[in-house]
Order: C-alpha cells, then sequence, then structure tokens
C-alpha cells in the first residue's frame, strides 16, 4: 500500500503498472496500421514495485528519476515518460528531465514532436549545456534527417566551447557518418587531435577511420601507437589495437600483448575482456582460456548483453551445449530487454539450432522493433536462402504484417519447415 506522502499521480501510475499492456504502446516501430483493428494483448507479467514502497514517502525529483529508469529497463516506456514529466512538475528546471524525456519520445515512443518541443526548451534555458546541445545536434540529423541544421548547431556550439573535446568528436562523427564527407572528417579528426594529442577517445575512433574507411591499416596503426604513447593507460585504444593486429596484421604475438595490458589496465573493461576471449578461442584455439575469459566478464557484469550473448555462441559452436547457450540468450534478453542485437543473436538461434521458426519470427520481429538497423541483416539473411527475388526491399514487407503467422512465412521458413 502506497503512503499517502507520495504524489497523487504517482499513486495512480503505480497501481495502474502491473495491467499495462507492453504490446498496446508505441516503441518507435508500429506493428500496427493506423486503421488496423488493434488486436487483444497478451499477458503481462506484473512489476515488483515493492522496492520502491519506501522510495516513495518522499518522492523527490530524483527519486522520480531514477524510477522513470526502473521502468524504462522494463520496457514500460509510457509510465517511464510520467515519472520522469512528474520529476519536471515538481522541479521544472531539471534539465536531465527534459533529455530523458527527449530520447523517451524519440527513440522509444515516436513521438518526435514532443521530442523536439523538450530539446528547444533545454537549448533555450540552458544554452551552456553541452550535452543537451550535442543531442539536439543528434536529434535533427537522426529523427528530422535535416543535416544543415545539424551540422549548423554543431559548428556554432564548436564556436562557443573550442576547447571542449566532445564537440570536435561529435562533429567528425556527423561528418563522416551523415555527411559521409570523408575529406572533411578526416581533416576534422586531425585538427581535434592536433589540440587534444591525449583525447584516447579521439584517437581511437579516428585509428577506426583510417581502418574502416580509408581501408590504411597502416595509418590506424600509427594512430592507435601515437594515441599510446600519449595514454598508455588506455583500454580502449590497447582492446582495438590489438583487434587491429589479430584481425588485419595476424600479428598474434602482438595482440595477445595490447589485450592483456588493456585488461592489466581495465580490469572491469568488459569489451576488452570478451574480445580476449574471441580472440584466444579463434584465433589461439585456446577454448579452457576464451570459457575462462567469458565466465570471468559475466561474473564482473552478470548483465552485459555483449558477453552473455557471446559465451551462447561459444557454447553452442565449440561445446555444443544448447541448453546452456540458450539460458544465456534468455538471460541477456531478461537483463536487457531493449537490446535489439541480443533478441536478434536469439532469433539466430533458433532457426539454426531449435529450428523453431514460430518463436523465431517473433524474436526478429522484436529485434527490429527496438534497433530497425538490424533489418537489413535479415535481408541479407533472405537473399541467402533466396527467398525473395528483391532482397534489399523483403524485409520491410515482413516488418509491416502484424501477423505472426504473415511474418513466419516472410522470413523464409516455410521452405525449410
Amino acid at each position: 500500500m502506497m503512503h499517502s506522502t507520495a504524489p497523487l499521480a504517482l499513486v495512480f501510475l503505480l497501481c495502474c503498472l502491473p495491467f499495462t499492456s507492453l504490446w498496446q504502446q508505441k516503441t518507435g516501430v508500429s506493428v500496427l496500421d493506423a486503421d488496423e483493428e488493434a488486436k487483444p494483448a497478451p499477458p503481462v507479467t506484473p512489476v515488483d514495485l515493492s522496492e520502491w514502497e519506501e522510495k516513495m514517502q518522499n518522492a523527490t525529483p530524483e527519486v522520480l528519476m531514477d524510477f522513470g529508469e526502473f521502468l524504462e529497463d522494463r520496457m514500460l516506456f509510457f509510465e517511464a515518460s510520467q515519472a520522469y514529466t512528474q520529476a519536471l512538475a515538481i522541479d521544472s528546471s531539471m534539465v536531465e528531465a527534459h533529455t530523458k524525456l527527449a530520447r523517451l519520445h524519440w527513440r522509444r515512443l515516436g513521438e518526435l514532436d514532443v521530442a523536439q518541443g523538450h530539446l528547444t526548451f533545454a537549448a533555450t534555458e540552458f544554452p551552456s549545456n553541452v550535452p543537451v546541445r550535442l543531442q539536439y545536434a543528434a536529434f535533427m540529423a537522426e529523427a528530422r534527417q535535416d543535416l544543415d541544421a545539424a551540422e549548423v548547431m554543431l559548428r556554432a556550439l564548436l564556436e562557443q566551447v573550442p576547447e571542449d573535446k566532445s564537440v570536435h568528436h561529435e562533429l567528425a562523427l556527423f561528418l563522416k557518418s551523415h555527411r559521409q564527407d570523408y575529406d572533411a572528417a578526416e581533416a576534422q579528426y586531425r585538427r581535434s587531435i592536433a589540440m587534444f594529442p591525449d583525447c584516447a577517445l579521439l584517437r581511437n575512433n579516428f585509428a577506426l577511420f583510417l581502418k574502416n574507411i580509408r581501408k590504411d591499416v597502416v595509418g590506424a596503426e600509427a594512430q592507435f601507437a601515437a594515441g599510446l604513447e600519449h595514454v598508455p593507460e588506455s583500454g580502449l585504444l590497447r582492446m582495438n589495437f590489438g583487434i587491429l593486429l589479430e584481425t588485419q596484421l595476424k600479428d598474434f604475438a602482438r595482440a595477445k600483448e595490447q589485450y592483456e595490458l588493456a585488461l592489466q589496465h581495465e580490469p572491469l573493461n568488459i569489451d576488452a575482456r570478451v574480445n580476449y576471449g574471441i580472440f584466444t578461442q579463434e584465433a589461439l584455439g585456446d577454448y579452457r582460456v576464451a570459457e575462462e575469459q567469458y565466465r570471468l566478464a559475466i561474473e564482473q557484469a552478470p548483465g552485459n548483453a555483449f558477453a552473455l550473448t557471446t559465451f551462447a555462441q561459444f557454447l553452442t559452436s565449440v561445446r555444443g551445449d544448447q541448453g546452456a547457450a540458450e539460458r544465456m540468450y534468455l538471460q541477456a534478453i531478461e537483463m536487457n530487454p531493449t537490446h535489439g542485437l541480443s533478441h536478434h543473436k536469439y532469433a539466430v538461434f533458433l532457426r539454426k539450432h531449435k529450428k523453431d521458426y514460430i518463436a523465431m519470427g517473433e524474436m526478429a520481429r522484436k529485434a527490429v522493433q527496438l534497433d530497425p538497423s538490424l533489418a537489413p541483416r535479415w535481408s541479407d539473411e533472405h537473399a541467402r536462402l533466396q527467398r525473395w527475388e528483391t532482397a534489399a526491399t523483403s524485409w520491410q514487407s515482413c516488418f509491416e504484417s502484424s501477423d505472426a503467422a504473415q511474418f513466419l512465412i516472410c522470413l523464409a521458413a516455410k521452405a525449410v519447415m
């Protein structure tokens, strides 16, 4: 029973939560056409709110923000937005509430005008807040596809705070990813590194730019080496340098050294530990050490999706233990319900190893709802199986369907069942 000191709106929110259907919420990618009759929602597991009873006796804005994050983690996006809105009702100057609401309405609820309203207010009221203005620029580029407006925002911010490394970094990424103006991006990286030679993130991303965009492995190696002269303790640089040495230069001895140094400097760097496990598994064939690394990563970060799904793949391909692998996938999804890639990997597992095409279809559709960038991977799968004459558009037809059976057929299961 909620105590009477909690705000009335929050009491209503808490009472209604267990009966709220995720199926009926907007998630950024609609599963129903606007004029289609809504289908009955499947049962939803009630959310255990007992841990919040005491906290809500004094529902400060900070507590409400934490509650909103709790709800987001459980994919209760609309309810999370209510919690953040309640925080703003108490303290309208809480910029973090505006940015979280903007991200939530943009990424999860698909309400772009509401998202932009929060960003406009926050950027106007807090013009010196760099993260807010960077988020606004990203919104204009990604959600509105207004690259000119986004670039104007980034360059204006760069003039205002030329000493802020994050602005230089975001401008370089914008030029690379959105403008695809690689010459301008490279020039921006070089200017930024000249100003901030000890910025590990800039060094790392420029090295990856040289490797992936320019196909300049030698230049990438030089950037990693130069970066490590300035910041030898950077686990990020050492990990990605190790990946370069392993995958591009096939210098396994130096790669092993870089992975081990990364973990020596940052023993809790889960990405480095998992990548070291992948290296020992695939390059060295040392399955014992690989399994040790995966298990240690999961012990250090039980909910890490990368560690869980990579270990699941190891259990399937090396140990042949599909039961244990499936438990890892399910744990990854339970701990990261909004992580599309975990759903995607589990869908692949269901198709390849369980031959459960109905579950595969449901999981694949959920993956793309959470992360639309995963859709082309299913298009590639269709192309490989030659189930569609035009693979590039096959995924779009699939995910427009709200009927599970039709979706199943759409994903090329029919021919192999």
